[in-house]
């Protein structure tokens, strides 16, 4: 295992997975990339015709700038935390949808894992607003851990995965059987 996507919004959850993926980095010499995807605040519109319209003004222009300022500044804390100590960590900030922003990052820097929090919301709220983290662990071509709490122990004894058997899995599987040794 070489590279781990950390998606983060800097919640409790996401801060969580971030302490879970060092872990495993540290373990196994990975690279930790965290990233965090800002929404871009356009006023968006639909005309008759169905066409989509822009009419992004100075002041959603100066909020997305704020957006950037504030999310900078909380990746740099993120980083300069002691529990990233020793690990190799990059950071990304993009602007757009979060689920294509983690998708493009996975396929650019081919990602091996992605470690993300989760909030765990009702099913109401599954069926109408949907979830990043569950679109990624769909479609995403890697492995996903979701982290919802803190892990009682570092000390995974034991990992289960679905599996089509197909060859690429093979490698996961020898990833997860050295990874094991590792603790």
């Amino acid at each position: 295992m070489k590279k781990i996507l950390v998606p983060t919004d800097f919640s409790k959850q996401a801060t969580l997975a971030v302490e879970v993926a060092a872990d495993i980095a540290r373990k196994s010499g990975a690279e930790l990339t965290l990233l965090h995807v800002i929404e871009e605040a356009v006023g968006n519109s639909m005309n008759i015709e169905g066409q989509v319209t822009s009419d992004a003004g100075w002041e959603e222009k100066l909020f997305t700038m704020k957006l950037i300022e504030k999310a900078k500044k909380q990746m740099a804390k993120f980083t300069d935390d002691s529990k990233l100590d020793g690990i190799k960590v990059k950071q990304e900030l993009r602007i757009g949808s979060p689920y294509h922003g983690m998708n493009t990052i996975i396929s650019e820097k081919k990602v091996d894992l992605v470690v993300m929090g989760t909030a765990g919301r009702s099913d109401l709220e599954q069926m109408i607003i949907g979830s990043n983290t569950e679109k990624v662990v769909r479609t995403a071509h890697c492995p996903v851990l979701t982290v919802h709490n803190k892990p009682q122990s570092k000390e995974f004894k034991n990992i289960v995965y679905a599996t089509s058997m197909d060859k690429q899995e093979e490698v996961f599987s020898r990833i997860v059987r050295a990874t094991q040794k590792l603790y």
